[in-house]
């Protein structure tokens, strides 16, 4: 595919005390295989208490010298996940965007395979996602696969529509729309 060719994406990442995930979500997205021209990431943190912001102004340096246009926004108090991840998404330069969880860990032709459906599909797709193995967690595992079946596990990206739209899994996930 030529870069003319590519549809350009903006990722962007809410996060709230992710420091056990966000180094490792991060480095996955910059080892994306697309034009780094062609895509941004704007990550905002929801005011952390830990060390979130400081791991994630240090993988700055690394973006610009990647050449990758990486953001990093600071909520000045604790505002939530759904309004952290609107503010993100204002800030998008791009058509497409791409929105990820912290524990979201993408594969590298994510963008690729995504820049085959046209502008106006919203697509969802499951990507690995960091479990802590705690009961709570296993419990909620469970939980959703049986719950999400038989989206459940699926890497291929998924069209969501008016029908299967409460029957897809959309928690920790990349989704993508315009």
């Amino acid at each position: 595919m030529k870069n003319k060719q590519y549809q350009k994406f903006s990722i962007v990442m809410g996060v709230y005390n992710g420091d056990d995930t966000i180094d490792k979500a991060i480095r996955k997205i910059f080892q994306i295989d697309y034009p780094h021209d062609h895509f941004e990431i704007i990550v905002v943190d929801d005011h952390s208490t830990d060390s979130t912001y400081s791991i994630l102004k240090s993988l700055e340096e690394e973006a610009k010298q990647l050449k990758i246009n990486f953001q990093v926004l600071r909520n000045r108090h604790n505002l939530g996940r759904i309004k952290t991840r609107l503010k993100g998404f204002k800030r998008a330069s791009f058509q497409r965007v791409l929105i990820l969880d912290v524990r979201s860990m993408i594969e590298p032709n994510t963008l690729k395979k995504a820049s085959k459906y046209s502008n106006n599909t919203s697509l969802i797709s499951n990507y690995y996602t960091q479990k802590d193995n705690s009961l709570d967690d296993r419990i909620l595992y469970l939980l959703r696969r049986r719950y999400y079946q038989p989206y459940w596990g699926r890497t291929a990206p998924i069209e969501l529509t008016e029908k299967n739209f409460n029957k897809v899994p959309k928690g920790t996930g990349g989704f993508i729309t315009n």
